[in-house]
């Protein structure tokens, strides 16, 4: 750590406790974290936070618990006219108790800025053996790397050196970067890449990229779906990941020289590498900020200046307006993965965020697309998705107000899996009256009167054995009409006549009078809604809509 306090970005760190282990601080990697801690601190972390929604005892608890899990040291950046003003002495000294720095970046300081200093200098020290072998990693391509200028600094300074047409490419084979050199001479095939790409087949794909990612610069025949004549390729590793292919094009009559050539192009890899695990960093420390960012939000975070600089940070505005879909999923895993797949679905304005077995997703308000309609495509086309059920709501809202269309998907997600099982996805449109009764089911109180009003109907089924819950269902669905209940029951309509005559007299109540007739309507319908996710929750078959059809139209 005292070593990384030399970086520009720190020029205006301030210690604020434990500055005799700066020394003894081994430092492996970086996070972001603003609570809770749980298990996602590791080791030899150097963790960033803003305390950003604590008061000053969670603020305390928060120091403890990472210093507790053996951070390297802890670097916090204050909000101007925030609520905390400064650490709290407690804080400090549960830091100091486990020999844990604490230090402070000025609020102006973006974290990303910070993230790619500290990774710069982990992954060189990492790399020190081979920069300092006088054969290893050219001058240029080594400073591009280590300034982080980017994959298109480091393809041109490859460029330079070998005066090939360079192309740095991810994994799945879509255009990362490429040179100047690369865009002079192959201006028509970077034009047309994605184009290409879509119309290649899963396997093909994975041929190409197996021959293109050796661990040495090799020699590679052309690809024509890609518009690729022959040169030699090389796959960028961390550890035994392939994270990038770096391409050299022999788009002359040169041949290649392998003990040069092939040798600048294998240690560039170790750049595309650096730069590939910098990016990730970034970009999972700016993830992980802006879920824990939404969730706030959902959570019903009041817009205060704290928000709404991180709204600004995280480039949001909470005036934009978003429609709100909430999924839930077969664990956090699956979670995450569907988070991921209903991300790439939104597409670059969306938002979608993973928090335990639940999945939060929004489309911006000016996107043409139903919501629903792209979340059911989704679920058909990802696999391993059928059994996520998702709540929709089309009704747009600002990003400052997502807590209310968040618990309206919360509670048609619910009433989908209660009604409809696992895999509904679920909207007001489809429910229908299910809604305003899931709300009203919500009140024990409500429950209750219901349950007692139909109690001597439901001790008399259970003394005798007959079915008149099931007969007043048929009743009161058919609106009264008694030729059309005595159908759905295969009865005569004598018969039916006399169990409704038994209903009057064990209900006291007239089934020809418009009050009596909707208060056993909606007692019914309450008491089947609290069965419904009584065994949905029990674990239980949630499909028992089938052997009791008696909720309203719109509801199953």
């Amino acid at each position: 750590m005292q070593e990384m306090l030399s970086a520009p970005v720190f020029r205006d760190a301030e210690v604020l406790a434990g500055g005799d282990y700066l020394d003894a601080a081994e430092l492996r990697w970086i996070t972001v974290i603003e609570g809770p801690v749980e298990n996602f601190i590791r080791p030899g972390e150097l963790v960033l936070t803003t305390c950003v929604g604590c008061d000053r005892p969670q603020l305390v608890q928060m120091v403890a618990e990472i210093a507790a899990a053996g951070a390297a040291a802890l670097c916090i950046s204050l909000p101007e006219q925030g609520e905390i003003e400064t650490v709290p002495e407690e804080a400090l000294a549960a830091a100091a108790a486990r020999r844990m720095p604490v230090l402070t970046l000025p609020w102006e300081v973006r974290f990303a800025e910070v993230i790619m200093a500290v990774t710069d200098r982990i992954i060189a020290k990492q790399h020190a053996a081979a920069l300092a072998e006088p054969d290893q990693l050219l001058a240029s391509v080594a400073t591009a790397a280590l300034e982080g200028a980017g994959l298109a600094a480091v393809a041109e300074a490859l460029e330079t050196m070998i005066e090939r047409a360079i192309v740095i490419l991810a994994p799945s084979l879509h255009l990362l970067a490429h040179g100047a050199l690369a865009r002079q001479r192959l201006g028509r095939v970077l034009d047309g890449w994605e184009s290409r790409l879509t119309e290649l087949s899963a396997e093909e794909a994975a041929r190409i990229e197996l021959s293109l990612s050796a661990e040495t610069a090799s020699w590679v025949e052309a690809v024509p779906s890609l518009g690729l004549g022959p040169g030699m390729a090389v796959g960028a590793r961390a550890g035994r990941r392939v994270v990038a292919i770096v391409y050299a094009a022999l788009d002359d009559d040169r041949a290649f020289i392998p003990t040069l050539e092939g040798r600048a192009l294998s240690q560039s890899a170790i750049a595309v590498a650096m730069e590939m695990l910098r990016m990730r960093a970034a970009v999972a420390a700016e993830e992980r900020l802006l879920q824990s960012f939404v969730w706030s939000l959902a959570d019903g975070a009041a817009p205060t200046r704290e928000v709404a600089a991180r709204a600004v940070l995280l480039g949001h505005d909470l005036q934009r307006s978003y429609r709100v879909t909430l999924g839930r999923a077969d664990g956090e895993a699956a979670a995450t993965s569907l988070a991921e797949g209903i991300g790439a679905e939104l597409g670059k304005e969306g938002i979608a965020a993973a928090r335990g077995e639940l999945v939060l997703a929004l489309l911006p308000d000016a996107d043409p697309r139903s919501l629903r309609a792209l979340v059911v495509e989704f679920q058909e086309r990802q696999p391993g998705s059928e059994r996520a059920s998702w709540g929709v709501v089309e009704e747009p809202a600002p990003l400052a107000d997502l807590r209310l269309p968040f618990r309206r998907a919360e509670r048609l997600l619910e009433l989908g899996r209660v009604l409809h099982g696992a895999g509904t996805v679920a909207d007001d449109e489809q429910l229908g009256a299910a809604v305003l009764l899931g709300a009203l089911a919500e009140d024990a109180e409500a429950v209750a009167a219901a349950r007692a009003r139909l109690e001597p109907l439901v001790a008399y089924d259970a003394d005798s054995g007959r079915d008149l819950q099931g007969t007043l269902e048929a009743y009161l669905r058919s609106h009264g009409n008694t030729s059309a209940a005595a159908r759905d029951l295969y009865l005569n309509r004598h018969s039916l006549m006399y169990r409704l005559k038994k209903i009057e007299s064990l209900l006291d109540c007239s089934l020809e009078n418009y009050e009596d007739r909707f208060t056993l309507n909606l007692s019914l319908h309450l008491l089947q809604l609290a069965e419904l996710r009584a065994r949905s929750g029990s674990g239980g078959s949630t499909k028992v809509l089938e052997s009791r059809p008696g909720l309203p139209p719109g509801c199953g």
